[in-house]
């Protein structure tokens, strides 16, 4: 997360971090009007996953751009197939550059 933070920062970026997902909710708590952008592993804890926190997060901001991403392979791979619409998935390992192009994509692209 460090290490992710500190590329999109370097790319111009304001990056919020969260550990946890409950956490991420109450970052999401104060800051949603600036939010843009939810980056999260697609694994977080025993009863909540990326897709969840995403799914709740979109409820409350239908605009919001969404990566997931995972270094947990095929399992995780076939399930991102069901990511809903405007979601993307970025597997980990990945190069800054790759990380960046994935956020300015996912941001530059409107939602249906």
């Amino acid at each position: 997360r460090e290490f992710t933070a500190a590329v999109l920062q370097d790319y111009g970026y304001r990056v919020l971090q969260a550990g946890t997902a409950a956490d991420a909710l109450e970052v999401w708590k104060w800051h949603s009007a600036r939010i843009e952008l939810l980056l999260t592993d697609m694994v977080l804890d025993e009863r909540v996953t990326g897709l969840d926190l995403a799914k709740k997060l979109r409820a409350e901001k239908p605009g919001l751009g969404v990566i997931c991403t995972s270094g947990h392979g095929r399992e995780i791979m076939e399930r991102s197939a069901a990511l809903p619409g405007g979601c993307h998935f970025l597997p980990k390992p990945c190069r800054p550059q790759a990380l960046a192009r994935a956020v300015r994509t996912t941001l530059d692209t409107p939602l249906p």
